[in-house]
């Protein structure tokens, strides 16, 4: 039962911003660059994405003609990272507001189309300077990971081995870390941290005060700062601290606010339709909501679901009838939400006083007799 509980949760399990497309709205930059391909490559099975600055991997999608594409996007940060992947290899490049030419050569037969490339006005990622550093700063932790995974590839049917699967992905984030922290002026450093070490099973106390300490203020004072920051403190709400405030458009048009829900407790629940825990759940809230009225308890579904139209089916399916946000990636940035489902409860005074991932709160059985406890029913 456990491992079917894990086997379902790991489903579950969130990036959000590999999910995710994101809005496009006050872009700062625009990027530019041409693809050039080898003819025996099927150009179908390539597969693009690039990062933002905001969001991380973007669906990029590109119509190729002789095997070339153009590619042009809005981005934030001081380079849109370039995400490219084919037949189970893939290559990184930074691009600039500098018109860019990415032209991929095998040089053999044996070659892989991504192993060999001449740039212009763009940098391989793996080139640049910090990253073959911490490569070698972490080969043995990186070693002792996928020597793991090589060694028991069924890991994660496992109690025992997803418990050594997580400590090794500790040694390794923390090893990482303790590079990043030493190599601050470094912007690789920088965008590792934003783009992978912000989410590291990690104390996250510790993990703000290296961001504070570790990188200069013209880093952390830049759009990519400032995204770090709502990460790392989002991923900071727990029982106890004051819920982070957001304004949001549900699904009816309506602006919704934290700030409107201060007379009352709010159930505010991160979820998506795919998700089958969620879906699990959905019996439990729905008991909840039978048994408090309104004026003394509101729940608020964010959805996690891209597709508009499984999203809508899903809330008729299973008659959710409350408020509803789909797909806000800034209230998952500021709620530091990196798996589903996800449960806060946000008393009339804005405090957090329940977390589901906290509690391990898989049936929701702790949040029944906290909310029998605070709200009385005349």
């Amino acid at each position: 039962m456990l491992n079917n509980q894990i086997m379902r949760l790991l489903k579950c399990i969130l990036f959000v911003s590999i999910l995710f497309a994101c809005k496009e709205s006050n872009a700062q930059k625009q990027f530019s660059a041409v693809l050039q391909f080898p003819s025996h490559v099927n150009t179908r099975q390539i597969s693009l994405f690039y990062d933002d600055g905001k969001n991380d991997n973007i669906d990029l999608k590109a119509d190729f003609i002789n095997h070339k594409a153009t590619i042009s996007k809005p981005f934030h940060s001081k380079y849109a990272t370039i995400m490219i992947a084919y037949q189970g290899k893939s290559a990184r490049f930074w691009i600039g507001t500098s018109p860019a030419n990415i032209t991929f050569s095998a040089t053999d037969s044996a070659s892989h189309p991504l192993q060999h490339f001449k740039l212009t006005n763009a940098f391989a990622i793996e080139e640049m300077a910090g990253a073959k550093e911490i490569k070698e700063y972490t080969v043995s932790e990186t070693k002792a990971l996928e020597n793991f995974k090589e060694g028991n590839k069924q890991w994660f049917r496992q109690d025992s081995l997803i418990a050594l699967y997580e400590e090794k992905s500790r040694d390794l984030s923390a090893k990482r870390i303790d590079f990043v922290k030493n190599n601050g002026d470094s912007y690789y450093s920088f965008w590792l941290f934003r783009r992978e070490l912000v989410y590291a099973d990690y104390n996250i106390d510790s993990l703000i005060k290296i961001y504070k300490n570790s990188f200069p203020d013209s880093l952390k004072n830049s759009f990519e700062g400032t995204e770090i920051l709502k990460r790392l403190t989002g991923r900071n709400i727990k029982k106890n601290v004051k819920a982070v405030d957001f304004i949001a458009t549900d699904v009816t048009g309506k602006t919704v606010s934290l700030q409107d829900y201060r007379e009352k407790h709010l159930l505010l629940t991160f979820w998506a339709s795919w998700c089958v825990p969620c879906v699990e759940e959905i019996p439990a809230i729905k008991t909840i909501r039978n048994q408090y009225p309104t004026d003394k308890l509101e729940i608020i579904f964010v959805t996690l679901d891209a597709d508009s139209v499984k999203f809508s089916n899903a809330v008729k399916k299973y008659e959710l009838n409350w408020t509803h946000i789909f797909n806000d990636i800034e209230i998952l940035k500021k709620y530091g939400v990196l798996g589903i489902p996800q449960v806060y409860l946000i008393d009339a005074s804005g405090t957090v006083v329940y977390s589901r991932a906290e509690e391990n709160d898989q049936k929701l059985d702790s949040l029944s007799r906290l909310l029998s406890e605070r709200i009385k029913i005349q």
